[in-house]
């Protein structure tokens, strides 16, 4: 018995497989839900220049009285020619103020104004609030 091929039957047999692969591939791919609202953490930013006491402390008003839930802070400059760089920002949430330590890149404490960048949880998506614009305009209160 001899199997030859008639022309034309193998590329037919290719387009039959290529259009079984491609009705597979529809048939597995992910469904797009119905309308679905978008859900998040409002989060916010600020760049204030602070004035560390002699400890390296700085105190902003607003913590949790004002929404937040976590606050994250980091140096932004000076990045150098002074031992006045805020290499090590630490930051702790309380209940009607955030405090704020500065120290520079070998562990001393920072004691001259300095530039820092301040991330603020406020939690669940809402409709912006004079609290979270506050925010983004902290004041030193200490």
């Amino acid at each position: 018995m001899s199997t030859t091929l008639r022309r034309g039957t193998l590329p037919a047999a290719a387009v039959l497989l290529a259009l079984a692969l491609a009705l597979a591939a529809l048939a597995v791919r992910p469904r797009l839900a119905g309308a679905q609202t978008v859900t998040g953490d409002v989060i916010l930013s600020a760049s204030v220049v602070v004035d560390p006491d002699a400890n390296g402390y700085v105190v902003l008003g607003g913590g949790t009285d004002i929404g937040l839930q976590a606050v994250v802070c980091s140096g932004s400059n000076p990045q150098g020619g002074t031992p006045q760089i805020p290499a090590q920002v630490m930051c702790q949430l309380r209940s009607t103020t955030t405090l704020i330590r500065i120290k520079n890149h070998v562990g001393a404490n920072v004691t001259a104004p300095v530039r820092i960048i301040l991330f603020g949880d406020f939690g669940a998506e809402t409709p912006p609030t004079t609290a979270q614009a506050t925010f983004q305009h902290p004041h030193q209160v200490g």
